[in-house]
């Protein structure tokens, strides 16, 4: 069975950027921690998103990448849908309960209970405004880069399992348009966004998931 790395990186999650965080000490710049609070803000308001996504793994340990895209739709109540086009037909839902992560080539479904908002997927943390990300990240600067704001964050603690998380906004419309982290063995992995749609008013039929018929269902979690 060919499982490629960015699925193996998120069997356990489900959804793409999938690193998962964990509550750690305070520390952080007073500037940066407030603009990162007023975008959690206004995402914790919006109805829904839409937006196209790239979802990138450079490993770097055997000079290999790998490319996903397609289209993602985020609600509140910790719910995501990830429809790729590329590779064609996988899908993974977050129904506010439980994600699910189906791989057509081998007709199996990954399905793990989802472990609250704190144990949420970075990916939907963010795009949900979970403030939780700051329990176990400092906000250390913010600074301009070609018409959008970088916030650049860093782990509280060495056992988080990922650094140099930068999450990038686009001046004009104050959306997220890009997350970008290395993992605990140097792999880098960016989340890019375009065709944003936000807020915008999403089918709760988007976020129920029904295993397709002779799929086998596995679990991949507690």
């Amino acid at each position: 069975m060919k499982i490629g790395l960015l699925t193996r990186m998120c069997l356990g999650a489900a959804v793409a950027a999938c690193v998962v965080i964990q509550s750690g000490a305070a520390g952080s710049d007073p500037s940066c921690s407030e603009g990162f609070r007023r975008l959690a803000a206004r995402y914790r308001a919006f109805e829904g998103i839409r937006a196209h996504f790239r979802h990138t793994l450079h490993a770097t340990t055997l000079n290999q990448t790998e490319e996903e895209t397609g289209t993602v739709f985020v609600a509140p109540g910790g719910r995501m849908r990830w429809e790729y086009d590329s590779p064609k037909g996988k899908l993974a839902v977050a129904d506010g309960e439980k994600s699910y992560l189906y791989l057509p080539e081998e007709n199996q479904v990954f399905e793990q209970p989802l472990a609250g908002e704190g144990g949420a997927p970075l990916a939907l943390q963010i795009l949900s405004g979970h403030l939780e990300v700051l329990d176990a990240f400092e906000c250390q600067r913010a600074y301009a880069l070609a018409g959008e704001t970088v916030y650049h964050l860093e782990p509280k603690h060495a056992d988080e399992g990922i650094t140099g998380l930068e999450i990038s906004l686009a001046d004009d419309s104050g959306l997220v348009t890009r997350v970008f982290f290395k993992d605990a063995i140097g792999n880098e992995v960016l989340l890019s966004l375009s065709e944003i749609q936000a807020p915008v008013k999403l089918d709760p039929g988007l976020f129920r998931f029904t295993p397709p018929k002779g799929a086998r269902i596995l679990q991949a979690g507690p």
